[in-house]
């Protein structure tokens, strides 16, 4: 826990506010759930505070609540669970259970660490005659993006304006054959509208309908005085659509960018396109002239590395969309195969992010269909009959254009 120091636009005045960053709170609440330290780790979220070696593009991230808005002492109340839909909502990311060797411990990174580019084992040959099945994998067969906020103003800001960007948006794929929604929506709070009107009760003794809701807010080191401040839009060309930008929180969390960052997934599902198709915004919530365009001299771009003027609504073709980058087929390819049990042992290690070629840690299983195609799979279920030495295999086609 520490302080920010943030800013009250209508008196001109700065105050302190107790937050957490998100590594320290995951880590807390893994502790508790575990009863033991070092139950959490992630590249993504760590910071040097926590013994990295530099912060990873996801560290500067505070929560808070409405009460430490307004100047009260609330602790937050959070779940795992609403940990793990803010960070998979907001930056896209996936989560797994990480063998350490000497126990397990909850990893959380960018979705692309737990399917990397190393063969972890090849079955040509050995896959067991008739066994081969594929099958579609229902998360990726959808045709619609919910993405965004849990809660937003839906009232008219100080401005006398809508102004709200955080909110949410809804997208629709170039799909036609499936339907089905993706839904990431942040249970945390990110609308300047609502951090403002709740640092407008500072003071105030009267209830405030936000005082118990989680305020996430993103940050910036200041080299200057030392600590934590807001971001706002410095690290932006361009910011359209906000009366003062240079007054606001979160820019790099829009739905839009929240969307971008779920890119890897969501081009997954449209394999069989080509990265000229359009995906459709067919609504966005309150703010619909809010537009920003990324500093190339900011290194946390994410999945925005192309750096395009991103706006709250209109088309996107796939290749607009990360370069229409996947990692997978939204194919479930199933085999079975006699293996010995060194060679069990070695595929479930590189599953659980511990075996002792680090190449191989969540790669992927090169088989053969039975037209003997050779495909390439990421393992998802390992079920071994350690008599008969035969193991069944669950899981994603490998994209035969994969890249992150």
């Amino acid at each position: 826990m520490a302080a920010i120091r943030i800013r009250i636009l209508k008196d001109s005045l700065e105050q302190d506010v107790k937050f957490w960053l998100v590594y320290d709170v995951f880590a807390h609440i893994t502790q508790v759930l575990t009863g033991t330290t070092d139950s959490f780790y992630s590249e993504f979220y760590g910071n040097t505070e926590n013994g990295y070696d530099s912060d990873g593009c996801g560290a500067l991230f505070a929560l808070t609540t409405g009460g430490n808005l307004r100047g009260l002492d609330i602790t937050p109340s959070i779940t795992l669970k609403e940990m793990l839909e803010w960070a998979s909502a907001t930056h896209g990311v996936g989560w797994g259970y990480e063998n350490t060797g000497s126990g397990y411990r909850l990893r959380v990174e960018l979705m692309e660490h737990f399917y990397s580019g190393g063969e972890i084992f090849d079955l040509t040959g050995r896959v067991k005659k008739g066994s081969y099945k594929e099958s579609g994998y229902q998360e990726l067969e959808i045709n619609k993006v919910d993405i965004g906020y849990k809660k937003y103003s839906d009232e008219i800001a100080i401005n006398s304006t809508y102004e709200d960007f955080l909110t949410k948006s809804q997208y629709s794929l170039p799909v036609k054959t499936t339907e089905g929604t993706y839904t990431r929506l942040s249970p945390f709070i990110a609308s300047n509208d609502l951090i403002q009107a709740t640092y407008d009760r500072v003071g105030s003794s009267e209830k405030w309908k936000f005082d118990q809701d989680v305020f996430v807010i993103a940050l910036a080191r200041d080299y200057e005085n030392g600590g934590f401040i807001p971001e706002n839009d410095e690290n932006f060309d361009v910011v359209n659509g906000l009366d003062d930008s240079a007054t606001a929180y979160n820019i790099r969390i829009s739905p839009i960018q929240m969307f971008l960052n779920q890119s890897l997934l969501i081009n997954s599902s449209l394999f069989r396109l080509p990265i000229e198709a359009n995906i459709q915004n067919t609504e966005a919530i309150i703010n619909q002239e809010f537009s920003a365009q990324f500093s190339s001299s900011d290194s946390c771009r994410l999945a925005d590395e192309q750096r395009i003027l991103r706006a709250s609504t209109g088309n996107m073709s796939i290749y607009a969309n990360y370069y229409g980058n996947r990692l997978w087929n939204p194919v479930m390819i199933e085999v079975e195969a006699s293996l010995t049990t060194s060679e069990v042992n070695d595929i479930v290690d590189a599953m659980e992010g511990n075996n002792i070629d680090a190449n191989k840690n969540y790669g992927y299983i090169t088989n053969t269909d039975e037209d003997g195609v050779v495909k390439q799979l990421y393992p998802l279920d390992l079920r071994w009959k350690p008599k008969s030495k035969i193991v069944k295999i669950q899981g994603l086609e490998k994209a035969d254009n994969y890249g992150v």
